[in-house]
């Protein structure tokens, strides 16, 4: 027998005879072994922000740090595209601007070891048009009447007709106009609690957006028949046109919407800009001949928008129609544009005016 001495003896030693062994002391958390097989990114150039003009030349400059040992090589990509590739622990490559889109473009840079992602980082830039928009004047062919109650959110144009979707909570309505005499021939008035926004016509139907409801009314156009409501993803409707394939759609914000016809699911989206930078805002649309024409909520002027690139082509100053009494009102903003393809001649109006106006542009849009 041992002794209660022996005993306590042979306890005080376990530790050490266990620190002796040959296996590791301690299991490694996962984070730590995480930490030491990461490598950490970092992008010199450009800062996160910069503006570059699409003639511009953009060198981005990235490099790992030195103390890690996750990286044997670096890669450069713009979405799912390797702009460039390198061994070693930093890159520097030299890009074209005018390859992007215009607006915001997000550039990552990833750190392989043996083939496998360790780390990764972003700069986002911004690309701009390099001139500005073309000035184009408009002169008033005519004039007719308009329901000065009629808060004007879309309008369209087809024989003799305006098709007009009018805006605010218990009085929205879907309406045809004749457009000499102003008479409303067809009308179909919103739930109260809707806020109707703009409108597009195509394939014998019209679509009538709502503004915060995310629901689009879709109607027979010769009966004026509700046909079945349709959900939409986007916060908020505001202006509606069709490009023949496509429904575009704004939001207020700077972007457009490429829209599905039959599921009005986004099938893509397009960030607006002039040389300035975005260009937020864009209301009521009117696609004419591959372009977009786009009020801007409370400014004066209309927007021509080329659809696939986001650029603002021209500039289509109506400031002077704008009655003295409404300027600085709100609900009475320019906002309303019809195409006449007979003539090339745009009908503009705005929330509550009593006139629509026939103009002429001093350049076509082709």
């Amino acid at each position: 027998m041992i002794s209660r001495i022996q005993f306590l003896a042979a306890l005080l030693l376990l530790p050490l005879l266990n620190s002796c062994h040959d296996g590791p002391s301690r299991v490694v958390p996962t984070e730590e072994r995480n930490q030491k097989s990461a490598a950490r990114i970092s992008i010199l150039e450009p800062l996160s922000g910069t503006r570059f003009t699409e003639k511009e030349t953009v060198t981005i400059k990235a490099v790992t740090d030195t103390g890690s040992v996750g990286c044997d090589s670096l890669q450069l990509l713009q979405g799912n595209v390797i702009l460039a590739a390198g061994k070693g622990p930093s890159l520097m490559h030299t890009w074209q601007a005018g390859s992007a889109r215009f607006g915001k473009n997000r550039l990552y840079v990833r750190s392989y070891k043996n083939g496998t992602i360790t780390g990764s980082a972003q700069v986002m830039i911004i690309v701009l048009p390099a001139s500005p928009p073309s000035e184009i004047k408009a002169e008033v062919v005519r004039k007719y009447p308009h329901d000065s109650l009629a808060y004007t959110q879309g309008l369209y144009y087809e024989d003799g007709f305006l098709y007009e979707s009018t805006g605010q909570y218990r009085r929205s309505s879907l309406r045809k106009v004749a457009l000499t005499t102003g008479e409303i021939q067809q009308s179909v008035n919103l739930p109260d609690d809707v806020f109707g926004e703009g409108l597009a016509v195509f394939d014998g139907k019209i679509l009538q957006l709502s503004w915060k409801n995310k629901i689009a009314f879709l109607y027979d156009k010769a009966t004026f028949q509700l046909l079945k409501k349709v959900q939409y993803p986007i916060d908020e409707g505001w202006g509606l046109t069709w490009d023949g394939n496509f429904l575009w759609m704004s939001d207020g914000s700077e972007i457009l919407y490429r829209m599905d016809p039959e599921t009005f699911a986004e099938a893509g989206e397009t960030e607006v800009y002039d040389h300035q930078g975005a260009v937020p805002q864009l209301n009521e649309l009117e696609y004419i001949n591959g372009k977009i024409f786009a009020n801007v909520y409370g400014k004066g002027f209309i927007v021509i928008i080329d659809p696939e690139t986001g650029r603002v082509d021209g500039k289509i100053d109506l400031g002077w129609l704008i009655p003295e009494r409404y300027k600085g009102n709100y609900d009475k903003v320019l906002n309303g544009i019809a195409w006449n393809p007979a003539n090339g001649h745009l009908f503009v109006t705005g929330k509550e005016w009593p006139y629509i106006y026939e103009v002429r542009l001093s350049k076509q849009v082709k």
